[in-house]
């Protein structure tokens, strides 16, 4: 010491700041191995949660913008109505535009879309040349496609699957969304894909801290591994896993704990969880967050090191030496940790939910050079592409829509005028004049138009009054029906109104001339019509029937009723035939004709056609009701039958008696007229 004295100033200022150092160095070296000793499992816990947090993010950044996309393009009216029908070329046109518009903006360029009534697969990306037409089929007795069958029918909104598409041989991380009609009926999915090894690449890694990331689904299915062999496959169907997390556990209970945490994290109950477990073979400690869109499951898993606590009596004697120095450096960690990494990875969080809540109008103020910086960029940049496109993308969409409603709107004008002009062909005052209101006129078209038409002509010594049913219904039966009105004034022209079966072939001769091109070269042209005329003459209480696909079913007096069924070849057929009158005694009969809407309508409880043999029955019934009655009786039997099941075709059912009695005086048309369905 003395000798020490002795030295100069700086020689002191040596030895004491040599000195200092050397007890400084060994307090740091005590200090920090008590304090990694007592601080090992806390610590180890934070670093872990932060990790998954970020991992967390780090996933759902990408997968945001990919799933809002495909959200975006099947909530698209293009999207339903190709799937609806996909042979529809205009439609298919449209679709396959706005799609490829969509396929540039995904993250590589990869779209793919699958229908539900045809299973077939559509994709296109950078690698494949661009076709329209379907890759292939998808087939219940193909493994590879089990996830399509069981996406349709579980009916959720979206989902993620690894598959190896064995249409176009590519292992991808799939992003299914699901397409649905207006009523909820699944129409397909539409969706994009990532590459397995980009996948895992970008998300399950071993980083050189010696921390691992995975995915894991919420039966502990695997997803996302640094192991491709772990993955499990085709996740989302029925299949029991043979890849999962809980076979990758070999401690006491550990499974069973970590399916209570997985529990605890689905019931909002906490955010992330850490467990202390055995993963493959060795001492790891495992953080666990939830991602309910997808109730996927991203799993961090850290090496544990094991180590004897210190003895409380060195801990209480390095605590009072280096207590300050202890403070100190612990709140250098708290508020280093807490400003360069807890707060900006909390505003990224909070950024990343408001993006999936729909708002891309963000921007983080994180103005930093670093790795946290780099993100925020990017994800401000991310936000207003996103926002730039979904913009764009509505502004599309509400254009198109009005064009649309445009055409639409003319259409549905042309066609309510095409409704005014067919009723004026109804000559409903006439037949109630001659009936003296003993009839009856159930006229329901399927659509606003209808392709079954009633006729009636009067002359100075009788009536002759008819029903015909054109091919197809709506606007092209429509048509027909004018066609046909046409070729019965026509024929009466020509041949006169008292002959029925005349009529009828000359009407045959009339409807087949325009279309004799057609007729001949087998094409297949809606042409063919059934009808049925019957010829009333009061004077010789008479009744003339001919038939061409419709029958006449004529009650008599006392409720017996007899269906007399004509030729069975329609006109305007491909197949001529001559057709014939049946004279029948018109006293006392009442008569109908019906088309064969009502008869093939399905329904009741076994879902059958009315049939012929029910229309008799209740024919027999209306016989006892008086006929302003039987309308109201005969629509409700329909429409009871009928149900909740759709109408299939037009329907239309006339009833007369055949000589009324004049003297009863003729009833208000107003209550008794005939019965539409607008």
């Amino acid at each position: 010491m003395s000798a020490a004295l002795r030295f100069g100033l700086r020689s002191k200022a040596a030895i004491l700041l040599g000195t200092l150092a050397v007890v400084l160095l060994i307090a740091a070296f005590a200090t920090s191995w008590i304090f990694i000793e007592l601080t090992r499992e806390s610590y180890g816990g934070n670093v872990v949660r932060n990790h998954v947090l970020l991992s967390k993010a780090q996933f759902m950044l990408p997968v945001a913008r990919e799933l809002a996309l495909s959200k975006k393009l099947a909530d698209s009216d293009v999207t339903r109505r190709f799937l609806r029908d996909e042979g529809n070329g205009i439609d298919k046109d449209a679709f396959f535009v706005e799609a490829e518009s969509f396929r540039r903006l995904f993250g590589e360029h990869v779209l793919f879309v699958g229908a539900a009534e045809t299973r077939h697969f559509y994709l296109n990306d950078n690698d494949l040349a661009f076709s329209a037409n379907p890759r292939g089929t998808m087939r219940r007795d193909v493994a590879a496609d089990a996830w399509f069958f069981a996406s349709i029918a579980r009916r959720t909104p979206y989902n993620f699957n690894i598959n190896t598409n064995q249409q176009v041989g590519a292992t991808k991380v799939w992003i299914n969304v699901l397409v649905t009609d207006s009523d909820g009926t699944p129409l397909g999915f539409v969706g994009t894909g990532y590459d397995l090894a980009h996948f895992l690449q970008r998300f399950a890694r071993r980083e050189t801290s010696g921390v691992t990331s995975m995915l894991i689904a919420g039966n502990g299915a695997i997803q996302a591994h640094p192991d491709p062999e772990q993955i499990e496959h085709q996740a989302i169907t029925d299949k029991v896993p043979t890849h999962t997390l809980f076979k990758l556990l070999s401690g006491l209970n550990d499974q069973q704990r970590v399916s209570a945490a997985m529990q605890l994290l689905r019931n909002n109950q906490s955010d992330v969880e850490t467990l202390d477990v055995v993963l493959e073979g060795r001492r790891q400690l495992l953080g666990i967050t939830w991602l309910p869109e997808l109730d996927w499951f991203v799993v961090s898993a850290v090496e544990a090191h094991t180590g004897a606590f210190a003895d409380s009596n060195l801990l209480l004697g390095a605590l009072s030496v280096l207590g300050g120095l202890l403070v100190l450096a612990m709140v250098l960690m708290y508020y280093g940790a807490h400003f360069l990494v807890l707060k900006p990875l909390l505003a990224l969080s909070q950024g990343v939910q408001e993006m999936e809540r729909g708002q891309y109008d963000i921007k983080l103020q994180l103005y930093r050079h670093d790795e946290i910086g780099e993100l925020a960029g990017a994800f401000n940049r991310m936000a207003r592409r996103v926002r730039h496109h979904t913009e764009n993308l509505e502004a599309v969409v509400k254009e198109r829509t009005r064009a649309l409603t445009e055409v639409l709107t003319r259409q549905q004008d042309n066609i309510h005028c095409a409704r005014m002009i067919q009723d004026a062909m109804l000559q409903q005052a006439a037949l109630a004049e001659v009936s003296h209101g003993k009839f009856l006129v159930l006229w329901r078209p399927k659509d606003i138009v209808s392709g079954d038409l009633y006729l009636f002509h009067r002359d100075s010594d009788g009536w002759l009054i008819g029903l015909i049913d054109c091919a197809g219904h709506g606007v092209t039966g429509a048509m027909m029906t004018m066609v046909a009105h046409g070729a019965f004034q026509a024929a009466i022209d020509r041949v006169g109104s008292h002959d029925p079966a005349a009529i009828l072939n000359m009407m045959n001769k009339i409807v087949r001339a325009p279309f004799a091109e057609q007729l001949a070269s087998r094409q297949r042209v809606p042409t063919s019509m059934e009808a049925a005329l019957v010829r009333i003459d009061p004077a010789q209480a008479s009744l003339i029937y001919s038939g061409a696909g419709i029958g006449l079913f004529c009650v008599a007096s006392d409720g017996s009723v007899r269906v007399h069924k004509g030729s069975k070849r329609a006109l305007g057929g491909k197949r001529q035939e001559i057709y014939q009158n049946l004279a029948l005694p018109a006293l006392g009969l009442d008569c109908y004709l019906t088309s064969d809407g009502a008869l093939d309508q399905i329904g009741g409880e076994r879902r059958y056609g009315f049939g012929a043999s029910r229309f008799v029955e209740l024919l027999g019934v209306l016989h006892t009701l008086p006929w302003p009655a039987r309308n109201t009786a005969l629509v409700s039997c329909l429409s009871n039958w009928q149900g909740g099941e759709t109408q299939l075709d037009d329907i239309c059912v006339i009833g007369f008696s055949a000589l009324p009695n004049v003297g009863i005086p003729a009833c208000d048309h107003a209550n008794h007229a005939p019965i539409t369905d607008e």
